[in-house]
């Protein structure tokens, strides 16, 4: 992921992951676009308004892990986690991120072909 971002000079690197059961069955990569994907400002607002309309299809906005930011934009634009909220704190924090990100690429990859 370090590799990508470095190489693509991007805001954010999106990387798909397994679901595992508890009993150790593995499900198909979480991935929400045919291969590795870079978007603009524009494509990541309409990934953002896709989310909003279809959450459990477009998962990868609900967590923070699977992910590499740009401290200089947490930093800079003094993105934080809202402590009050008992649920739903990494979408509204990735939701934050985004609105400063200027480009972002989802990595169709897992632990096995990266």
């Amino acid at each position: 992921m370090l590799k990508k971002l470095l190489e693509l000079d991007v805001d954010i690197i999106i990387g798909s992951f397994n679901k595992v059961s508890s009993e150790g069955d593995l499900y198909p990569s979480i991935q929400n676009t045919d291969g590795d994907s870079l978007l603009d400002a524009n494509e990541i607002v309409e990934y953002r308004i896709s989310y909003l309309r279809n959450p459990r299809k477009n998962q990868m906005l609900m967590i923070c892990w699977a992910k590499l930011l740009r401290m200089s934009i947490i930093g800079k634009n003094n993105i934080r986690f809202d402590t009050s909220l008992d649920i739903g704190e990494d979408m509204n924090f990735n939701f934050n991120y985004l609105s400063y990100v200027k480009s972002s690429l989802f990595l169709d990859c897992d632990y096995q072909n990266c």
